[in-house]
């Protein structure tokens, strides 16, 4: 964050050269700090916020209130100190409070408002009611006037079904989302029926993505799992009777869909949504088969990061349970905490911050972390692609804008009655030379490299296998081909008169070889050794 990057700097500068720290700023004052150029590389902010849930009080107490209600809930900034002067304010200046900062931070970092947009995970009011409503999208209009996004919440329309007169509530709410955010490619479609009054049938999960730059950012509202249908009647000749099928944007297969195209633009996914823990306890069947569905899309299409609210007095990093993909929180309007993050493109890197006191000259580094390009793997098919010994390596990949080009081969001679290995090692090359390893095994010698004519990217591979002989000698891997574009085969210049070529892995189309990664067996010593067991191989747009 580059206009109050102070003593994070100093401790980091050696690890995040890129941060752009100046030996001056800590003389500068605090506007003259506010208006600084960000570093080289930034080219925007994300500025988010959650829950101004108004009119909620800071004396309010419920379970949103620390993540210390759920069992196994961990946050690096659990449980703020706090504020007598938070007590002293109307619930009104709460919410103008946090989002005048929030403005006036952004409206002097690098681009203004209009390059570093601020989004709202959800709760927007406290209940849904008319006067709520008009008072918080006034407000928020009024202050950020414009580039700004939101979801709802569980007190936005979760909450208020059937249990708010003829589901206004939760009906008001979701026109404000549809009426306002709709056009940001929402997942959800219009049946305009007859009578009277006539019914307006909308039906979708209502999640909506918006594409910053080259991150997409995909807003989920409360969470992935959220079902629900409800109605609103309406009143001959002056209302609308109103239908919702609320649906999971999981189970109806929009989510893959807005992953897969983003995959196919090369964009950066972060994803947003109100409460990122309650349900994942949910006993419930259908919940978990949703929840096991999405954190294989996760992990699948290589989402960078999940933005949450929820927890009013949690905000920082939390320990989530979606496997490895870090989550961040950013508390609520009543606790004055929201985060930046600072979005590093060129670098593929984004670097977190969180806002104390609505103060972002005194906010806490969180750290940095990679944004991630989505690769696609060709199906595998385990007993036609690899053998049955040994470990996967790591995935090495080529720099954004390569490809994979040719391959070389460790190969061991063969041994007469001694232990074979056969194909022992592959390395990779990308077009631009750049070296790809990932697991190998030690005998042998390497061929010469072969590579693809006229610069063709690769977009697939072929092995040659031997079936496990029992109390014989197993070579697994004893022979590699690659495909090049246009159908051509690349072949290692080692074969064996042993094994049988395997079914040809291609990369989906549109898409071309930019990583592997490799099945080895360590040493067995006076057992038999198989070395290489396999190969996997990653696919991304061409660039």
């Amino acid at each position: 964050m580059s206009n109050y990057r102070l003593f994070p700097c100093a401790l980091f500068s050696t690890l995040l050269l890129m941060c752009g720290c100046v030996s001056d700023v800590k003389n500068e004052s605090p506007d003259a700090v506010a208006s600084a150029v960000g570093p080289k590389g930034i080219i925007r902010h994300i500025i988010f916020a959650s829950d101004p849930q108004y009119p909620w009080s800071k004396d309010k107490k419920n379970i949103e209130d620390s993540l210390g209600a759920l069992p196994h809930q961990q946050s690096q900034d659990v449980l703020l100190p706090s504020r007598s002067s938070v007590n002293e304010v109307s619930t009104e200046d709460l919410i103008r409070n946090q989002y005048s900062a929030i403005q006036k931070w952004r409206a002097g970092a690098m681009g203004g408002t209009g390059n570093n947009p601020v989004i709202i995970n959800g709760d927007m009011t406290a209940f849904g009611h008319g006067d709520e409503r008009a008072f918080l999208y006034g407000t928020l209009d009024s202050i950020l006037s414009t580039n700004w996004y939101f979801g709802l919440g569980n007190h936005d329309y979760k909450n208020n079904v059937g249990n708010c007169q003829n589901n206004g509530c939760a009906r008001d709410s979701m026109n404000d989302l549809i009426g306002r955010m709709g056009g940001n490619n929402m997942d959800y479609s219009l049946d305009n029926g007859g009578g009277l009054p006539p019914t307006k049938r909308y039906s979708g999960s209502f999640a909506y993505y918006k594409d910053l730059g080259r991150v997409r950012y995909i807003q989920l509202n409360l969470e992935p799992s959220y079902i629900n249908w409800f109605y609103s009647l309406g009143t001959p000749l002056v209302r609308s009777k109103y239908e919702f099928d609320i649906q999971s944007p999981v189970e109806n297969g929009w989510l893959e869909r807005v992953l897969i195209d983003a995959r196919a633009q090369r964009k950066f996914v972060i994803i947003g949504m109100h409460d990122p823990a309650e349900w994942t306890y949910s006993p419930n069947s259908r919940t978990r088969e949703i929840l096991t569905r999405f954190r294989n899309l996760l992990k699948l299409y290589d989402v960078s990061a999940i933005f949450a609210g929820h927890f009013h007095a949690s905000a920082g990093r939390y320990s989530s349970t979606y496997d490895g993909v870090p989550v961040f929180l950013s508390g609520s309007a009543t606790e004055e905490t929201f985060l930046i993050v600072d979005v590093n493109e060129s670098s593929s890197l984004f670097q977190v911050w969180l806002v104390k006191n609505n103060n972002p000259q005194a906010a806490q580094y969180l750290g940095a972390l990679p944004l991630k390009l989505s690769v696609a793997v060709p199906p595998v098919d385990e007993y036609d692609n690899a053998g049955l010994w040994g470990r996967w390596g790591g995935t090495a990949s080529c720099s954004e804008t390569q490809h994979i080009n040719g391959f070389q081969v460790k190969a061991e001679k063969w041994q007469g009655n001694s232990d074979d290995t056969a194909i022992n090692a592959i390395v990779m090359y990308c077009n631009n030379n750049q070296v790809l390893r990932s697991e190998e095994a030690g005998w042998g010698d390497w061929t010469a490299i072969v590579r693809c004519p006229s610069g063709k990217a690769v977009d697939g591979f072929q092995l040659k296998m031997e079936a496990h002989q029992g109390n014989g000698d197993d070579t697994a891997v004893d022979s590699v081909r690659l495909v090049c574009e246009g159908g051509q085969y690349i072949a290692a210049p080692y074969d064996t008169n042993y094994g049988v070529w395997r079914k040809t892995y291609r990369c989906p189309t549109g898409m071309v070889a930019t990583g592997f990664e490799t099945r080895v067996e360590i040493y067995q010593g006076s057992d038999d050794d198989s070395a290489l067991n396999g190969m996997r191989m990653r696919c991304s747009p061409k660039p």
